[in-house]
């Protein structure tokens, strides 16, 4: 039995080891002439297809390509996989290009699906495309030996490490990559690019992590005519953020060798660069090109980081150019000295080294128990900082239940991620064993939505927002964001946005019912943060995704910066008391007590209780109101709002709940002078909007308003909202003032002007969303005190000028006493095509504020280089420091990076309507700043200071190069150079600027604040009716007030009979009628049956009783379910403690118990007077019941 046994444990692992050798060495043949029903594992069975191959070989193993393989198509996606494939056709012996006639067909550009090696295996470019490309979608790529490259048209197949980008739809998640070597050992190549490539119209997003390209043999070659396109390049044609390195030890390179290439097909609107660093070793070869050198293109890319060129052994045939222009840390050489005479010295800070500043190695720091780590791309056990897991998921799953630390060492990169269930709270740090990973690079980068499994503390940590949906759920855990959490966001990469937060879940129509009922427990000490919801977020799908949140949420914030909103809920309803308490903190958005609804089309979110904000500490810029949206959110509460420090100079709206539905009541409790008037200065930084353009802005009445277009739904519409100050433009609340009219698909550039007592808008707008349509000049018009009400669209402007075929971007100023209109025109169809955009700027001089005196006059046309694409649109008015007028316009391609600012001066003050009468500045007053990393601004208006001693401008500009229209609103101070205006470079986004706050008093900001909203209210008047309730009985007062609320009547005319019994069917007639006039409904009392059959109705269909709860209404109700049906009728709000006690004979175990509790301790009943004690099951009397009725309507009346 013993040897049996023996046998069988041999064989087991035996079989086991035969299984681990077979995974690591799967092999399959494949061919064209095969069959994906075949076994594949022989030549004379191959497999037809990789998807089929890839099935066996996923995990890792090779692919014998045993005669003709075509892939066929424009895009050819390999299959994914997890171990590393190799494709060959030398196998076994076997050399199957001999014998079988292999080759590898490309038929398209050829993405990766994982690590690839491709060696003995000739590999042909069957495409149509001139240039076709091996993209390796940031897998590593070995090129090995015996590889032979062919084609049938065309060039030779160029190398590329990172992604193609060809749509605006990719996102920075989608192109960027972590560490990954490209190596290249033979083969006929046209080039290769170590990153991505972008093509001409497209942005060129960063990537991210480090790359190697190491090129040990190879030929590299391309036509003399397309030098531009042919080289080695570390970077490819678009931005990243990492380190580079080349190694060249041999083949042959008929092309230059570059650190980054150009921007794409246009160097001249965009820009490439990196923010790492970049080395390149040239240890042999044959170089035949003539120039090495950090960057294709001067005016369109840069290295951010440093450079270092070590040239030792090859054999340069052409070489003229040792090169390193745009380099902003240092750059070094060290070549052999026969090239020496080809360095462009002046490039170089050093030429006797080639080493990089040196950068921190991650040590080797082990875990203890409870302890794991995470980072990088290398999936390790999370032992150690060298062993660290390669995903949150996986570092999670390994601490258990329990709980314990996850330490952040490397970067992280995570899509969307479920944590799973823990029952011990997990802590997430980068701070382990007296280390600080951060300085090694650790940090979370999160492009999709990260779910945590139970409680949670952030601490030391850096977060990096990759993506517009980068958002964190609490699961309804609680979660406490600590000390010293960094945040960012990748701006290379378009995302403008920082991490956010739902304290709850996002619901789906298929997720678990159970989801999204916790209320918030959160709090937050750090970081920056893009907003703080507490509750839900819904995705597309029906009502059971509304889910309320219910119970006690609590909100804690002590520090961090909030760029957008913050608010009480999720976009969800609540069921429950909110109280959320602020110490500290910068808020560059608005806090909200209530957020707006996810289908603002049909949803309405309501919160049935008490929302508190304690405000003691923090700085305010947006508005601070109960509800996000009025229209849609519904409070039935009380809103308290106690303010007893903070710095609220910058603070917008301070809004209660007049204009909010619902049964409500609102008080702002300050101890601090509201009335005083704000002073001193405020510092703020560019932008100060992250995603705008065409700016409009008015001051008027202390206020800034705001105007832009934007879409409700997909229906255009135009947007104002309005601060004190004007660096917060962006963090107040938004109201819609015009929905477009059918007709309407598209509109640009609003503008906002107050004239003769009444607002006016003027826009352009067209019936299509190309951007080729002919676009009409309209005007709106609002006669309220304040424009962020609904506006009339007037229409078109009357008196329009016939000759002029589309208009663009409509000003209005005032000079001598007239009004004129300004705007850049396109003055025939054949104007703005897809080739070609010439504008006109025209005046004209208005007789009203809505029709043309006379047309318009052309005064001026693009003339200057710098005016390219003839682009000259945007004009607004500004003032020399004589007074002289000007006219600023922007100039140039809005979607390229050369956007700037022009002027016109204005020489005959006699007639505004001539040409002659102004004339062009030479130079921009503004345009972009290479060195700052700020392109594009344009779109200039300009403002005062509230007290008119200072004139800023508000324009948009790119924060990075190659954003197309991603623009941020930009604020700088008017400056003059010999008088005229000027505003120069824009400043650098790290400069910290200051500008006076405005003096307008808190108290001015402050509205809406209302005691009651209820519909219980005194609706008769009594007088002295009843002659058994004397003024000196104890419950007089209580038959009076529910007489005068129509609660109570009569026996009769004068008698009350207040020692009466109270029937079933009479309290619930009560408690229907007090439901009633809370919530403004009626009751249908046409219906047969009984007198109370109506009321008893009304009450089981709202909620009140249950359809069985009572069978018998003509009897006494007792004292106990008179107390079950009076906890249920009004919002949870109204029924706010007030004292805290136990009643002697009311047990919990009793059914009443919680309803008899609830109400004795809002103070709505009480216990015997001596005895204390309730007496449940008696009956009460009508007095008695009258006491429960006036507490309920009139609070005044309950016990403290």
């Amino acid at each position: 039995m013993k040897k049996a046994f023996i046998w069988l444990l041999s064989a087991c692992l035996l079989c086991a080891l035969a299984l681990a050798v077979s995974a690591a060495d799967a092999v399959v043949y494949v061919s064209d002439a095969g069959s994906d029903t075949a076994a594949g594992t022989s030549d004379a069975a191959p497999l037809k297809t990789l998807a089929a191959a890839y099935d066996t070989v996923g995990k890792g193993g090779t692919v014998v390509v045993c005669g003709p393989l075509t892939l066929s198509g424009n895009a050819l996606h390999l299959p994914q996989s997890s171990g590393t494939v190799t494709i060959t056709s030398v196998f076994g012996g076997v050399d199957y290009t001999k014998q079988g006639g292999a080759v590898l067909n490309l038929g398209g550009y050829t993405y990766l699906g994982g690590d690839t090696v491709f060696e003995n295996i000739k590999i042909n470019d069957s495409s149509s495309f001139y240039f076709n490309q091996l993209i390796c979608g940031g897998h590593n790529l070995t090129i090995g030996n015996g590889v032979v490259c062919t084609k049938d048209s065309g060039e030779y197949i160029t190398i590329l490490g990172g992604m193609y980008i060809n749509s605006n739809s990719m996102t920075a998640a989608d192109v960027s990559f972590y560490d990954y070597t490209i190596t290249v050992n033979s083969g006929l190549w046209y080039g290769v690019y170590g990153s991505n490539k972008r093509t001409s119209n497209e942005s060129a997003m960063g990537a991210t992590g480090n790359v190697s390209i190491i090129i040990n043999g190879g030929s590299f070659t391309g036509k003399a005519a397309n030098q531009a396109d042919a080289m080695i390049a570390v970077g490819g044609f678009a931005s990243q953020d990492g380190d580079y390195y080349l190694e060249i030890n041999g083949g042959i390179f008929n092309c230059p060798i570059y650190g980054i290439a150009r921007p794409g097909g246009n160097s001249g609107r965009y820009t490439a660069y990196y923010d790492g660093d970049v080395k390149i070793v040239i240890n042999g070869g044959e170089l035949r090109g003539a120039t090495v050198s950090t960057v294709q293109s001067e005016t369109a890319s840069y290295i951010g980081g440093n450079y270092a060129l070590e040239i030792a052994g090859a054999n340069f045939t052409a070489l003229s150019t040792i090169a390193a222009p745009r380099v902003r840390g240092t750059a070094t050489c060290e070549v052999e000295s026969k090239y020496a005479q080809r360095i462009a010295a002046g490039d170089f800070d050093r030429t006797d080294s080639a080493e990089l500043p040196a950068k921190a190695q991650l040590p080797d720091v082990q875990a203890t128990a409870g302890v794991v780590f995470a980072g990088g791309k290398t999936a390790g056990d999370g032992s150690s900082s060298k062993k660290a897991f390669d995903s949150l998921e996986n570092a999670v799953r390994a601490l258990g239940r329990d709980g314990g630390t996850v330490v952040i060492c490397a970067p992280l990169r995570m899509g969307d991620t479920v944590l799973p269930a823990t029952d011990g709270k997990v802590t997430i740090t980068s701070v382990f064993g007296g280390e600080d990973f951060r300085k090694y690079g650790a940090e979370i980068k999160l492009s999709g939505i990260l779910t945590l499994g139970g409680e949670t503390l952030f601490e030391h940590v850096a977060m990096e927002s990759r993506s517009l949906a980068a958002a964190i759920f609490c699961g309804g855990n609680k979660v406490v964001f600590g000390d010293d959490i960094v945040g960012s966001r990748n701006m290379d990469g378009g995302v403008t946005t920082y991490v956010g937060i739902y304290t709850g879940d996002r619901l789906t129509p298929s997720g678990d019912r159970a989801l999204g009922k916790a209320p918030a427990d959160i709090t937050v000490k750090s970081g920056a943060w893009e907003f703080l919801r507490a509750g839900n977020d819904r995705a597309s799908g029906g009502s059971q995704t509304l889910r309320e949140t219910v119970g006690e949420s609590r909100i804690t914030i002590s520090g961090g910066d909030f760029h957008g909103d913050v608010c009480g809920t999720g976009k969800n309803s609540h069921d429950g008391s909110i109280t959320m308490t602020v110490s500290g903190g910068n808020f560059y958005g608005s806090i909200y007590g209530m957020a707006t609804p996810a289908n603002v089309d049909k949803d309405i979110s309501t919160v049935n209780g008490n929302i508190t904000l304690n405000i003691s500490g923090g700085s305010f810029h947006g508005d601070i109101r109960l509800a996000q949206n009025t229209e849609k959110n519904e409070f039935n509460g009380v809103y308290t709002l106690n303010i007893t420090g903070g710095d609220l100079r910058t603070v917008g709206d301070i809004c209660g709940n007049a204009t909010v539905p619902g049964k409500s009541s609102a008080k702002l409790n300050a101890t601090v002078d509201l009335a005083a008037a704000p002073s001193g200065t405020v510092e703020f930084q560019n932008p100060i909007i992250g995603y705008g353009a065409d700016p409009s802005v008015c001051y008027a009445d202390g206020w800034y308003y705001y105007v832009r277009a934007s879409a409700v739904g997909t229906t255009p519409c135009i947007l104002i909202s309005r601060a004190a100050n004007l660096a917060d433009l962006g963090n107040t609340t938004a109201t819609v003032v015009w929905t477009a009219t059918a007709d309407v698909k598209s509109i640009w550039a609003p503008q906002l002007y107050r004239f003769d007592g009444a607002w006016y808008l003027y826009a352009s707008v067209s019936d299509s969303t190309s951007s080729s349509a002919q676009r009409k000049p309209v005007v709106l018009k609002c006669t309220d005190t304040v424009p962020e009400s609904a506006f009339t669209y007037i229409g078109t402007m009357e008196g329009l000028d016939a000759s002029v075929w589309s208009w663009l971007s409509p000003r209005i100023f005032e000079y001598d006493g007239a009004r004129y209109y300004i705007s850049s025109v396109f003055a025939a169809a054949a104007d703005n095509t897809a080739k070609r955009h010439k504008q006109t700027l025209v005046i004209g001089k208005l007789k009203s504020p809505t029709a043309f005196e006379n047309g318009v006059s052309a005064i001026a046309a693009p003339d200057k280089s710098w005016e390219g694409y003839d682009i000259i649109e945007g004009p607004y008015p500004v003032y020399g420091e004589d007074g002289t007028l000007y006219i600023a316009y922007a100039a140039n391609y809005a979607d390229g990076d050369d956007y700037c600012t022009g002027l016109l001066k204005l020489t005959d003050k006699t007639n505004l309507l001539a040409a002659a009468s102004w004339e062009k500045q030479p130079q921009p007053m503004q345009r972009r700043d290479d060195q700052n990393e700020i392109f594009a601004p344009g779109a200039a208006i300009f403002v005062p200071t509230p007290d008119g001693k200072e004139i800023y401008a508000v324009y948009h500009a790119k924060l990075h190069a190659n954003n197309q229209y991603n623009r941020s609103i930009f604020l700088q101070k008017l400056g003059y150079r010999d008088g005229v205006p000027y505003l120069g470079a824009p400043p650098a986004t790290d400069t910290v600027m200051t500008y006076t706050v405005n003096p307008m008093a808190i108290s001015a900001r402050v509205s809406g604040f209302t005691e009651s909203k209820s519909g219980l209210s005194a609706t008769r008047t009594y007088n002295d009716n009843f002659k058994d309730v004397t003024a000196d009985k104890w419950f007089a007062p209580y038959v009076k007030t529910a007489y005068a609320y129509a609660l109570a009547n009569g026996t009769s005319a004068t008698t009350f009979s207040p020692d009466g019994k109270f029937t079933v069917a009479q309290a619930l007639t009560a408690a229907a009628n007090i439901h009633k006039a809370y919530y403004g409904n009626s009751i249908d009392t046409a219906v047969g049956g009984s007198w109370y059959k109506p009321y008893v109705d009304y009450c089981a269909a709202n909620g009140i009783i249950t359809a069985t709860q009572f069978t018998d209404f003509n009897a006494n109700i007792s004292r106990g379910d008179m107390a079950v049906v009076f906890a249920n009728i009004l919002p949870g709000a109204e029924y706010t403690a007030v004292r805290n006690g136990q009643i002697p004979d009311v047990a919990s175990e009793l059914g009443c118990y919680a309803a008899v509790m609830k109400l004795y301790n809002a103070g709505i009943v009480g216990g015997d007077a001596g005895s204390g004690k309730y007496r449940p099951g008696d009956s009460i009397s009508r007095a008695e019941a009258c006491v429960i009725f006036t507490r309920i309507a009139a609070p005044e009346y309950r016990q403290k």
